[in-house]
């Protein structure tokens, strides 16, 4: 948990410094954040009825499903990860709670992406 803090304090510090040296007197277009997410799919459905999960831009925002069974390279680029941490807690044998091989792996891949920010993270 405290790595993906420093690694959005990071990412934070990183958007700051890119927009002070960017300002300019001419207006530009907002930037587009693409979000990817990751959560169960009972989860994601009841967002996406809910108007909450929209693919086609809109006001900024532009949501991307992140299939975590996919190299991670080959889904496009994404700003920002929505995840449901508890979502990938598992139960042993001993009756003890892990997180999955699939978050461990997304813990790895994120530690050599520092642009990307974790919203909710493990």
């Amino acid at each position: 948990m405290q790595a993906i803090v420093q690694h959005n304090k990071r990412q934070l510090a990183a958007a700051a410094s890119a927009t002070a040296d960017t300002a300019s007197t001419t207006p530009s277009p907002a930037p587009l954040l693409v979000v990817g997410y990751v959560m169960k799919p009972s989860r994601e459905e009841q967002l996406s009825t809910a108007g909450l999960l929209h693919l086609l831009p809109q006001d900024g925002l532009s949501f991307m499903p992140f299939d975590t069974t996919r190299l991670p390279e080959k889904q496009g680029h994404i700003d920002i990860l929505l995840h449901k941490g508890s979502d990938e807690l598992v139960t042993t044998a001993d009756g003890g709670v892990v997180w999955s091989d699939r978050l461990l792996q997304l813990q790895d891949w994120l530690k050599t992406r520092f642009h990307i920010c974790v919203v909710d993270p493990f």
